[in-house]
């Protein structure tokens, strides 16, 4: 009985709450417009990842890009954190929390965070901050009373709930019928004949099913009006369909769009669902050319909906192109010459202000099914008929190099292709069309000499150096030269001087055994900017690109000879030039806009030097105690307490833990109002060293 009661009472975890989690309960602990528009945003949620902590975190994407996190607190209930400017339980938490409940219940494992990745440090910043301080300190007494604040009607959403496979494609009509559990769908349109309820269906007799259709319209009024409506349009004339497809746009493109409040918002959604059905049913009858019409008219009606409206996340767009892409299909599949194909596209994407269609997924080069004959009629238009001159920005492609390339090549013309973009020196995208292209022809030397060409160039930007030097390791790769991919690696850690491309070009330089010397070089770069004009017997091949002028805003790299020290194992040296980067920025020397120190690799320079300069240490973790003292706000109040954690076993080793006693009784003493800090202190003090591990900062 005694082990049956412990384990009634084992805490639930992270990832048996949210496959558990039913939409009722998700939208008690938000919202249901926020669960509503989250629906949407499942497909702009990054791979999430798992921290120490257990909490989930990812990326979301909307009219910014927001770092979310999902964790349990210590009463085991589901927190939703962003940096967005909600903040908590937001349409971005909500979002992550269905991607992780349809990762979980497909058996997928979400991967540990690697935290040596500065993005996820960044996160937990962004995260920290963006909590408002005085919801912090209220928040838990308002957590009881939110389902309150507001008396929400769910009747509409109660048929919504699809499977996630088709969450946000559009048309959101007509459930399936399944578990409560969000994690857990019985029957979805997804199911597979395997299903063991469409098994079962479909061994019954016709008499049994008509019985067992009767029973649910009878006990779901809402199959009833789905079903009804179904059949209203199967029996649709064209004629009909045409007439209630223009007044679906009408009706959908007849308001504004404003969101002020979080929780209420002060306007409707629109919802462009009856348009992609009809758009459908009119597909389906082959009557591409009335689509072409109505597509005109819905992008034509949705630029000035837009303009009327706020919508930074783009709700409208993607309805929009949801049902554009219905009529790129049913153009694409016409009869109608290709070359009017193609015009009619770039017609629908031109005069886009407002971008509403920029979400379209079809695209001609992906649809269009035609001849080599087709194809050329195609590039012919896209070059223009007169082509003495081949610059794009004198001739004015209508085509992007990517188009020109495909076209030509499925027209059977990839030497007309290859002598076109060899003109085109200094278009980068040009020159890596005509790479890819010779690659996929096997001409690897002649893509070689196409690379090594445009890194010459100092016309050439950094993004394009960096894909051309890629490219140029990658073909290293390939052809077993070793010293390429290394002086690839070099100049890849010049541009982004950090420990990964550190430990990357150590990899490669030490397969040709030129480690020491390359180490020797690398480390005076970082101090002085020397070149390699210099240099005698350097073991790798020339730079293929030219090195930018030494500043002295850029050297010394204090965070790079931080980073490399501490992965090195030096902390003498990482010491040294974290004082030494320390007086630079109190004279003002560094460069605010650069990446040549940060703050942040204080907390890693006190890690690393702790067993050999413990008061070093301490002093270093003191002073993110009283900077943060300064303010109020549990993100401030964590830094706090970490820093805490962090002295507690290194002042015992020294004999001094009386003094990190007294340091925490005297902020008990000075700041006994910040009940938040006062738990949190005594939350660091109970758990010790796990602490740590749960608040990283």
């Amino acid at each position: 009985m005694a082990k049956k009661s412990e384990e009634s009472t084992k805490p639930v975890s992270l990832k048996e709450k949210l496959l558990s989690l039913t939409w009722d309960e998700l939208r008690a602990w938000s919202d249901s417009r926020s669960v509503d528009r989250a629906r949407g945003y499942l497909s702009n949620v990054d791979e999430p990842v798992m921290f120490d902590d257990g909490s989930f975190v990812s990326v979301v994407h909307g009219g910014d890009d927001y770092y979310t996190r999902l964790r349990l607190d210590e009463d085991g209930k589901l927190q939703g954190e962003c940096s967005c400017p909600v903040g908590y339980r937001c349409k971005h938490t909500v979002a992550l929390a269905l991607v992780c409940a349809k990762l979980l219940q497909e058996g997928k494992e979400i991967e540990k965070a690697d935290m040596a990745d500065r993005k996820w440090k960044k996160a937990l910043e962004e995260i920290d901050y963006a909590q408002d301080d005085e919801f912090d300190e209220d928040y838990e007494d308002d957590e009881e009373d939110f389902d309150e604040d507001e008396d929400f009607d769910d009747e509409d959403d109660s048929d919504d709930e699809d499977d996630f496979d088709d969450v946000g494609q559009g048309n959101r009509r007509g459930s399936e019928i399944r578990e409560d559990s969000i994690g857990k769908a019985k029957v979805s349109r997804s199911s597979k004949d395997g299903d063991p309820v469409r098994k079962y269906l479909a061994g019954l007799p016709d008499g049994r099913l008509r019985e067992l259709m009767d029973e649910l319209l009878n006990e779901v009024p809402e199959v009833l009006a789905y079903l009804s409506h179904k059949i209203d349009v199967e029996k649709a004339s064209d004629t009909e369909l045409v007439r209630r497809a223009r007044s679906a746009i009408k009706n959908a493109t007849s308001g504004g769009f404003y969101y002020w409040d979080w929780r209420h918002g002060d306007g409707d959604l629109p919802d462009y669902s009856l348009v992609e059905e009809y758009f459908g049913r009119l597909a389906k009858a082959g009557s591409w050319e009335v689509l072409m019409e109505l597509g005109d008219e819905l992008k034509r009606r949705a630029l000035e909906q837009e303009e009327r409206s706020d919508d930074e996340d783009g709700e409208i767009s993607s309805q929009v192109s949801d049902c554009l892409d219905v009529v790129a299909r049913a153009v694409m599949a016409s009869d109608l010459d290709p070359v009017e194909k193609v015009k009619w596209e770039k017609k629908i994407h031109s005069e886009d202000e407002y971008c509403v269609t920029e979400n379209m997924e079809v695209s001609y080069l992906d649809a269009l099914e035609t001849d080599k004959a087709g194809w050329s009629s195609v590039a012919d238009y896209l070059l223009g008929k007169d082509r003495e001159v081949y610059e794009v920005g004198e001739t004015g492609w209508r085509g992007s190099p990517k188009e020109i390339v495909t076209t030509l090549e499925r027209a059977g013309r990839t030497e007309e292709a290859i002598s076109l973009f060899k003109k085109e020196t200094g278009n980068v995208w040009c020159q890596t069309e005509l790479m890819d292209l010779l690659l996929r022809l096997g001409r690897r030397s002649e893509a070689e000499v196409v690379c090594r060409q445009n890194l010459e160039m100092e016309t050439v930007s950094r993004y394009g150096q960096s894909d051309f030097l890629n490219r140029l390791r990658k073909l290293g790769e390939e052809n077993g030269n070793a010293k390429t991919v290394a002086v690839c690696d070099l100049v890849t850690f010049f541009t982004y001087p950090r420990v990964e491309s550190y430990q990357q070009l150590q990899e490669s330089a030490e397969k040709v055994k030129a480690w020491k010397r390359v180490r020797e070089y690398v480390l005076r770069y970082l101090e002085t900017g020397d070149d390699l004009a210099n240099e005698k017997k350097w073991p790798l091949p020339p730079l293929p690109v030219k090195m930018p002028e030494p500043d002295e805003s850029r050297f010394p790299n204090y965070s790079a000879l931080i980073e490399i020290a501490i992965l090195e194992k030096r902390a003498g040296d990482a010491l040294s030039w974290y004082k030494k980067a320390l007086e630079s920025k109190e004279k003002g020397k560094l460069n605010p806009y650069s990446y040549n120190y940060s703050d942040s690799l204080s907390w890693d320079v006190a890690d690393a030097v702790s067993a050999k300069f413990p008061d070093e240490a301490n002093a270093i973790w003191m002073s993110h105690v009283k900077s943060n003292l300064a303010y109020t706000g549990d993100s401030y109040y964590r830094v706090i307490c970490s820093a805490l954690a962090k002295m507690r076993p290194v002042m015992k080793g020294q004999g001094k833990l009386s003094e990190w006693q007294k340091i925490v009784e005297d902020i008990r003493t000075q700041y006994k109002r910040r009940l938040n800090l006062m738990k949190l202190l005594r939350q660091m003090e109970s758990e010790g060293d796990g602490f740590i591990s749960k608040w990283k900062e």
